[in-house]
C-alpha cells in the first residue's frame, strides 16, 4: 500500500526541522510536479518536545531514492507543512 498526497501548490519546501523553518538548514524545495514521489507513511507526531499543534508538520517517508537535500544528503524522511497538502489517500 502506497499514500498518495496531493499538494496546494508546484514548489514544497521538504524540512528536517519543522520547529523553526527560518532556521532550518537542510531542506530541498521540490517541484512535486516533476517528479513521482511513492510515500510509504504519514504521521502526525511531536518533534523533539514540540507539540504537532505548535509546528503543523506531517512527518513522511518517502519510498524508493529520496529526495536530495540542500547539502547533497539523500534523505527519505521528512517534514512538511500541512498547508502544502489538500488531500491524503491510501492507494492500493
Amino acid at each position: 500500500m502506497s499514500i498518495v498526497l496531493t499538494f496546494t501548490r508546484n514548489t514544497v519546501v521538504f524540512r528536517q526541522d519543522p520547529r523553526n523553518p527560518s532556521q532550518d538548514t537542510e531542506h530541498a524545495n521540490v517541484n512535486v510536479n516533476e517528479i513521482k514521489l511513492e510515500f510509504s507513511s504519514v504521521e502526525i507526531t511531536d518533534f523533539q518536545g514540540v507539540p504537532f499543534t505548535k509546528h503543523l508538520n506531517l512527518k513522511i517517508h518517502i519510498n524508493g531514492d529520496g529526495i536530495v537535500s540542500n547539502q547533497g544528503n539523500r534523505i527519505n524522511t521528512w517534514f512538511i507543512s500541512v498547508t502544502d497538502i489538500s488531500q491524503i489517500e491510501c492507494a492500493s
